[in-house]
């Protein structure tokens, strides 16, 4: 068995993989989609092709160091935030991990309106198909309309 190269991630690998998040508008598709992994695909076939800083990547790399990157922020945040009460210091690559972090968290939530309201819809439709199997006289008893009674008077007053 060949043994795998490792690369080492810098700052200016970061850097470059970050700008070709933002480039690539990879939040735009939902989680596990095969749109989401074209674009990992493209965004790890630009940093091979890159001379300066030089990438050795495939999709999956990416997606892991990206994941890395933001779980390392959001804890650093948190522990800033905790022990000093303000707000901490912000670098560059923090800002471009907190912009794509935002707009992740975007895409997440635009999904789940986009869930509630499908859960609506399809419980209105329930309720139409319901109502519309329903016989005519049951439809009129659950409407709480009197329309039994004047039925069987019509029919006393026909047979009188």
């Amino acid at each position: 068995m060949l043994p795998r190269t490792v690369m080492e991630w810098t700052k200016q690998h970061d850097k470059a993989l970050l700008g070709e998040m933002t480039i690539s508008d990879l939040f735009q598709y939902k989680k596990g989609t095969p749109e989401r992994g074209q674009l990992w695909d493209s965004i790890a076939g630009n940093l091979n092709a890159m001379d300066y800083p030089k990438f050795k990547v495939a999709k999956r790399s990416c997606r892991d160091r990206w994941t890395l990157l933001r779980t390392k922020y959001k804890r650093r945040m948190s522990e800033e935030i905790q022990a000093t009460g303000i707000d901490a210091e912000v670098g560059e690559l923090d800002e471009i991990i907190e912009d794509l972090i935002g707009k992740e968290d975007a895409a997440i939530d635009s999904d789940k309106e986009g869930k509630k309201k499908a859960e609506a819809d399809k419980k209105a439709a329930e309720e139409i198909r319901i109502k519309a199997m329903e016989r005519f006289g049951n439809t009129r008893k659950r409407g709480g309309e009197d329309g039994e009674e004047g039925a069987k008077n019509k029919k006393k007053e026909k047979w009188q």
